[in-house]
């Protein structure tokens, strides 16, 4: 198992423990974790200094202190701090190089100004992906348009099965 699919595995693990975070459903975070990765990821490719393993754990494990037993008003004001303490032991697992195991350190305390933990959170701005939130924006707004449809559709044709069965067919 490589190290993106050790903390996939981790993190999945981490937040049924402990679903607290997320009402009690540990698909909310897992999924939420994945997604950002999945972005950091196609985002990192255009950097080639960036490097994709440290981006991939670091996106995965981003807010893995929500995991932690504690409260929900400390976990979201610390879970940054926390993310490497509830990880720490994990991380050690992994095959890392000293200079990676280092970033993701510092990524998940929030002690980096790296560009991986710049694609991460988000800091990075680039053209490709507002393309692409912007054309998802734009299917987004043709499926609210598709079901507005659809529902009038279902509306009309519900009130037509009524009227049908209240017709005096003798």
């Amino acid at each position: 198992m490589d190290n993106t699919e050790a903390a996939e595995k981790f993190l999945k693990q981490s937040f049924q423990d402990n679903p607290a975070f997320s009402f009690n459903d540990w698909e909310i975070m897992y999924h939420h974790s994945v997604v950002v990765c999945s972005f950091a990821l196609h985002l990192a490719t255009h950097f080639p200094d960036a490097d994709l393993e440290v981006v991939s754990v670091g996106a995965l494990l981003h807010d893995i202190g929500k995991a932690s037993k504690a409260d929900e008003d400390t976990l979201r004001a610390n879970h940054g701090k926390m993310a490497f303490e509830f990880s720490e032991k994990f991380l050690k697992s992994l095959d890392l190089d000293e200079d990676q195991y280092e970033a993701l350190i510092n990524i998940l305390k929030e002690e980096s100004d790296s560009l991986e933990n710049k694609i991460i959170k988000g800091l990075v701005i680039n053209k490709r992906f507002k393309i692409m939130f912007n054309t998802l924006q734009r299917r987004l707004s043709l499926i609210e348009q598709n079901l507005e449809a659809y529902s009038t559709y279902v509306e009309r044709f519900l009130i037509e099965k009524q009227l049908y069965l209240e017709m005096d067919w003798a």
